[in-house]
């Protein structure tokens, strides 16, 4: 038998690691729940975006009268024209020509190796966008909790989105002044919220961090680099003033429900307020009730505590959570302090395609230049966007 070529190499590529392969959204940690939620748009997306009319405000003109009372003048309607533009994330690999070569006299070596590498490239970017689509839609991953001085380690608000090896940024501003360039991050302590870091650095109290190069070039109210998060989409003007180019400031009706704890834990109340905020506002009520693992064991010891029944036998542990007719659904990358209630049918990925291997010059692999190696890449282009926020809440 030969040495694997590019056309052999390719056809494995093709066969097992392409899109639409369930193995590769449920790699170890890796999990991407809350990506595979959101369901697809059979619309796709333009170089100019995706537009479609949303009415923002309408004729509020008619009332009861007397009978000679003359009409008032009819309130026109205000429509406005959203737009979703598409976002375009890479993960790109190497495989050097010795392990091609060495692989000759054993295929079965090296389908192995590649079968671990590949489901590592691709459940990381699967991981990555799930990250992308809980977070602020700004590249904004956390901020750090106190400043830094010459030291690698790192407080910050929220440590699960995290990973080891993660190359990240840390900013004073969006579009303000990069304090920290690309540094690893070598540990995660979950316990303390502590990242520990690959070189001594220093930063100022609540500096933006974000993933090496994220918020390169970006200015201050957007276009970002990153998917649409959940945070971005349920939001009032705190990541932004604007949504899908639409001012938020301007029509208060094109916000979502964020209703506060005030440093409160999750309590019932809580959860009826905000369910009962997306039909009061928007009109419609969430079909799917998600948190991160500690809000979700918050309310669980709440509710453990307040059972009123005496079992025929004792059993430890619990099975599944669930609030009214909702199933409590659980991703470890949801925002560390919220809960969040969302109406899934407004919800959707413009996409070309979901995330694949790029065969844009015509094979799934390609020779690096000046280098015993071939390379390819994973590749994602689309954004989650809707056209209704006010029934969102979190």
């Amino acid at each position: 038998m030969g040495i694997s070529n590019l056309t052999d190499l390719d056809a494995l590529f093709k066969r097992e690691y392409n899109e639409g392969s369930d193995v590769l959204k449920g790699q170890q940690n890796l999990k991407a729940k809350m990506w595979g939620m959101v369901k697809t748009s059979p619309l796709k997306p333009s170089p100019q975006g995706i537009y479609n009319p949303v009415v923002m405000q309408g004729n509020e003109a008619g009332g009861a009268i007397v009978e000679n009372e003359g009409f008032q003048d009819p309130d026109p309607l205000v429509p406005v024209q959203p737009s979703i533009t598409s976002k375009l994330v890479v993960w790109p690999f190497q495989v050097t020509g010795s392990v091609i070569a060495l692989s000759e006299t054993d295929k079965v070596a090296f389908a192995r190796g590649l079968d671990a590498t590949q489901e590592d490239n691709s459940g990381r970017m699967y991981s990555d966008v799930n990250r992308q689509w809980m977070g602020t839609g700004t590249g904004q991953i956390t901020l750090a909790n106190g400043a830094g001085a010459a030291t690698t380690a790192l407080i910050v608000d929220d440590p699960l989105p995290f990973r080891i090896g993660m190359r990240i940024d840390l900013w004073t501003a969006i579009a303000g002044t990069k304090q920290v360039l690309g540094v690893v991050v070598n540990s995660i302590n979950i316990a303390t919220s502590t990242l520990t870091l690959a070189s001594a650095q220093t930063w100022s109290d609540d500096a933006i961090i974000c993933k090496k190069g994220v918020l390169d070039g970006v200015v201050s109210g957007g276009p970002y680099k990153e998917i649409m998060g959940w945070r971005g989409f349920c939001d009032t003007t705190t990541f932004s003033t604007t949504f899908q180019g639409v001012s938020a400031s301007t029509y208060p009706q094109w916000r979502g429900n964020v209703v506060s704890a005030a440093s409160g834990p999750v309590s019932q109340d809580l959860l009826q307020r905000t369910y009962n905020r997306g039909p009061i506002v928007g009109g419609e009520t969430a079909d799917t009730l998600f948190s991160n693992y500690g809000q979700a064991r918050t309310y669980l010891n709440t509710q453990l505590s307040q059972t009123r029944y005496e079992p025929g036998e004792i059993k430890g542990g619990n099975l599944v959570l669930e609030w009214g007719a909702l199933k409590w659904v659980v991703d470890h990358t949801a925002p560390i302090a919220e809960v969040g209630f969302m109406v899934k049918s407004g919800v959707e990925k413009f996409q070309v395609r979901d995330i694949h291997l790029s065969n844009l010059p015509g094979q799934t692999l390609y020779q690096i230049i000046g280098r015993d190696a071939v390379g390819g890449y994973y590749r994602y282009q689309g954004n989650i966007g809707g056209w209704k926020r006010n029934n969102q809440s979190r």
